[in-house]
C-alpha cells in the first residue's frame, strides 16, 4: 500500500454477491466509511488478495491522517445512532435521524476533537 500518496486499489466485497474494484486516492472520509463498513462485517477489504482487518486499517489511516481515531470514534458513534454524516467545510456534515443531502438540510457542522488536545476558541473561529 502507498501510504505517502494513498493510491490505494481496494477490492471491496459486499456481503451480497457484488464486488468492485475502486482505484483512486482515498480520502479521509473513504477511510472511515471503509473502517466502520468492516467493523459491521459489510465488507472486506483486500489490498493485492490479501484481507485487511480492522485493526489494521485503522493504524494504516491513523499514521496518514491526524487524529483518525478520534475521527472514526464520532463516525461510529454518529452512525450507531441513525445519523448520515458527510464531509464538510469542518470535518463532518450532520443530517438528522432520517435525512439525506438533498432530501434535508445538515442540522450540525462538526470538528472531531480529543479532550486530550485543547483547541482555543481563537483557533476555532480561525477554522471557520
Amino acid at each position: 500500500i502507498s501510504s505517502r500518496h494513498w493510491n490505494l486499489q481496494l477490492k471491496i466485497h459486499f456481503t451480497a454477491p457484488v464486488s468492485m474494484v475502486i482505484p483512486k486516492k482515498i480520502s479521509l472520509t473513504d477511510h472511515i466509511e471503509a473502517a466502520y463498513l468492516t467493523y459491521k462485517n459489510k465488507i472486506k477489504v483486500t489490498n493485492d488478495k490479501k484481507e485487511l482487518d480492522l485493526k489494521y486499517l485503522i493504524s494504516y489511516a491513523s499514521r496518514e491522517k491526524a487524529n483518525f481515531e478520534v475521527k472514526y470514534i464520532f463516525y461510529k458513534d454518529m452512525r450507531e445512532r441513525g445519523y448520515f454524516i458527510k464531509p464538510g467545510v469542518t470535518d463532518f456534515r450532520v443530517y438528522p435521524r432520517g435525512g439525506r443531502p438533498g432530501k434535508t438540510p445538515s442540522k450540525y457542522f462538526v470538528y472531531a476533537l480529543s479532550e486530550r488536545n485543547p483547541m482555543p476558541l481563537k483557533d476555532l473561529v480561525r477554522q471557520l
